[in-house]
C-alpha cells in the first residue's frame, strides 16, 4: 500500500493555501472597509472635495469595495476548506476576485502614474494608503498566488471589465453629459471624453490580459506539482494500482471530515497518471471506498 504520510504531505499543502486565504482576505476585507471609513470621516477640501458621503463618487472606493466583496465570498469556503482539508473556489467567486483584482490594480497603476506626480503624498496617505496601496497588492497576491487550479478564459477577462465599464457609463453621464461632477482625474480635459475612454478601455483590456496569462501560467505550474508530487511517491503507477492510491485518499478524508471530500484536482491527476481510468470512474470509485470506510468506523464506533 502507499505510504498514508505520502498523500497526507499533498493534502497538507492544501490545508496551507487554505489558512492563507483565510487570512488574506480578512484583512482585505478589514483595510478595505477602515479605508472606507476613514474616508467617510474626512472632512472635503479644494484638494479632495471626494470625501464625506462623497467617496463613493470614487473609483478607487468603489473598485476595493468590489475587492473586498469577493474577499468576504472566499472566508467561508476557506473555513470549510480547512475542515475539509481541500482548497477550492467556486468559479462565480474566483470571477467577483478577478473583477476586484482587475479594478483595485486599475487604481494602483493610476495613482503612481498619474495622481502621486500631479498631487503628491495624499495619493498615498490617509484612506489613499489602504485604497491605493496596501488593498491593491493584497489582493493581486491573494489572487495570483491561492486559487491556481483553474484556466480563465477570454469571456472571464470581458468578465472582469464590468466594473470599470459601470463607472465609466455613469463618470461619462455625470462628467461630460450632465456635468455635475467634476473632472475627478482630469482625463477629459486632457484627451477629451471619446480619447479618455479610449485609452482606459486599452489599459482596462491590457491589464485583464496580463492578469488572466500571469494566473493561467500559476495554474499550469501548480498542476504540474501536484502531478510531480503524486508521481513521487515511489513510483506511483509502476508500484500501485489506481485502486491502491484512491483507497488511501478516502482513508485521509473519511478520517478527518464529516462529511465527504472529493478533491477533483488530485482525481483529475490521478487519471492523468493511470492513463487507463477516467476522472468519472476515479470519482465513483473514490465514492464508493469513502462509503466502505465511513460504514467500517461507523460499526467501530458502535462496537
Amino acid at each position: 500500500m502507499i505510504k498514508h504520510q505520502s498523500i497526507s504531505r499533498i493534502v497538507s499543502k492544501n490545508r496551507v493555501k487554505s489558512a492563507f486565504a483565510l487570512i488574506m482576505s480578512a484583512v482585505i476585507f478589514i483595510f478595505v472597509l477602515a479605508s472606507v471609513v476613514i474616508g467617510l470621516l474626512t472632512i472635503p477640501d479644494n484638494i479632495t472635495p471626494e470625501r464625506g458621503r462623497r467617496v463613493f463618487m470614487l473609483f478607487t472606493v468603489n473598485s476595493n469595495l468590489v475587492a473586498a466583496a469577493g474577499a468576504i465570498c472566499i472566508l467561508p469556503y476557506a473555513v470549510d476548506s480547512l475542515r475539509n482539508r481541500w482548497y477550492r473556489l467556486p468559479k462565480w467567486v474566483d470571477r467577483l476576485l478577478y473583477c476586484g483584482t482587475l479594478s483595485v490594480n486599475m487604481t494602483l497603476v493610476f495613482a503612481f502614474s498619474i495622481i502621486l506626480p500631479k498631487m503628491g503624498k495624499v495619493a498615498v496617505t490617509g484612506m489613499n494608503l489602504g485604497l491605493h496601496v496596501i488593498c491593491p497588492i493584497l489582493t493581486i497576491i491573494l489572487f495570483l498566488c491561492v486559487e491556481n487550479s483553474r484556466i480563465l478564459t477570454y469571456f472571464d477577462s470581458l468578465l472582469s471589465l464590468i466594473p470599470y465599464f459601470l463607472y465609466a457609463t455613469v463618470y461619462f453621464v455625470m462628467v461630460v453629459v450632465l456635468k455635475k461632477w467634476r473632472d475627478i482625474y482630469g482625463l477629459v480635459d486632457r484627451l477629451g471624453a471619446v480619447g479618455a475612454i479610449a485609452v482606459m478601455t486599452f489599459f482596462a483590456l491590457s491589464l485583464s490580459a496580463v492578469l488572466r496569462i500571469v494566473h493561467n501560467y500559476l495554474s499550469y505550474k501548480g498542476s504540474k506539482r501536484l502531478s510531480k508530487d503524486l508521481l513521487a511517491i515511489e513510483d506511483l503507477k509502476d508500484r500501485y494500482s489506481y485502486l491502491d492510491a484512491i483507497d488511501q485518499l478516502a482513508s485521509l478524508y473519511v478520517n478527518n471530515s464529516s462529511d465527504m471530500v472529493v478533491p477533483l484536482d488530485l482525481m483529475q491527476e490521478i487519471t492523468n497518471i493511470y492513463r487507463e481510468l477516467t476522472i468519472e470512474e476515479a470519482v465513483g470509485k473514490y465514492v464508493e471506498a469513502f462509503l466502505k470506510k465511513a460504514k467500517e468506523m461507523d460499526q467501530k464506533t458502535e462496537n
